[in-house]
Formats: C-alpha cells, sequence, structure tokens
C-alpha cells in the first residue's frame, strides 16, 4: 500500500474528479468500468482513503490517463484551487457541528451569523472571511485554525473491494 501525504492523496483525487466530470462519467459507471466499488471510487475522490497503487492504476486507465499524469493534473489544480480550502472548511464545521448535537440553525445563533451565512459555509459555496472561521469556532469549541486543518487519514481504515 502507498502511503501518500495528503497533498499527493488529494491532487489524484482532485484530477480524478475532474478527469471523470469531463467524461460525463457517474462514480457509478466509473465503478463498473474499474471494477472497484463505488464506495471506493466515492473515497478516493473525496480522498478518505489511501487506495493501493493498482487501484489508483484501474482508475486512471477508466479515464484514459495514468497515474503519473494525473498528479501532475492534480497538482495543477491544487495549486489555483481556492476551493480547496472552501471544502476543507466545509467538512470540518459539519463534522463538528454534528458532532455537538447541533443544527445549522443553533450554530447561525450561537455564532451570531445568519443562517444562509453557516450553510454557504458547510456547502463549500462561499469563500469565508476570517471574522467568520473566528465566529463558526467559539460554538464548537475548537481554535479557528483547527477549522481550516485538513484531516489527518486514520492508518486504520481499509476499504473492501
Amino acid at each position: 500500500m502507498i502511503e501518500p501525504d495528503t497533498t499527493t492523496q488529494k491532487s489524484f483525487a482532485l484530477a480524478m474528479k475532474a478527469r471523470r466530470e469531463a467524461l460525463s462519467l457517474s462514480q457509478h459507471k466509473l465503478a463498473d468500468l474499474t471494477g472497484l466499488s463505488v464506495t471506493t471510487i466515492n473515497h478516493t475522490e473525496k480522498s478518505k482513503t489511501s487506495s493501493d497503487l493498482a487501484t489508483l492504476e484501474k482508475i486512471a486507465f477508466a479515464l484514459n490517463s495514468n497515474v503519473a499524469e494525473l498528479l501532475a493534473e492534480g497538482l495543477k489544480i491544487l495549486g489555483s484551487d481556492t476551493g480547496f480550502i472552501r471544502d476543507v472548511l466545509a467538512d470540518n464545521v459539519k463534522k463538528l457541528r454534528r458532532k455537538k448535537g447541533l443544527s445549522q440553525t443553533d450554530l447561525a445563533l450561537k455564532s451570531r451569523l445568519s443562517l444562509s451565512t453557516v450553510q454557504s459555509v458547510e456547502y463549500a459555496k462561499r469563500s469565508a472571511s476570517i471574522d467568520v472561521v473566528a465566529a463558526l469556532a467559539l460554538p464548537l469549541a475548537v481554535h479557528p485554525y483547527e477549522l481550516l486543518q485538513e484531516e489527518e487519514q486514520d492508518d486504520s481504515e481499509t476499504t473492501r473491494d
């Protein structure tokens, strides 16, 4: 099993999604083409799992590419993708809000933000100011910078095909 750093993993995932969408393939169709499970496709595309080289090669082949090419494309996307940090913020806010048992409305009230602001952060629809990040951090009982950190991958996580 190749244990990539988060940048490598995210690079492959970004290129994989971009290529899949450019080819008008659903995750289900890509799973059919590769012989992998939809869960594996989804987790690889969302950087939720470390995939072995054989899995990455199957995906790349089905996308008319190779692993090296997808990694290079992903690095280009990652370097210019401000949406990446919005996705990290969205995932962290949603996860912590649910862990605390708060609804979006509850979080809006406790953070003194509008419901539409909380929703736009959770859906990664727009960039959040540092003031919004700080306001969200307080009721979630974390430091603002923690909302912007990509979650470390758990080495015990496994994917079944």
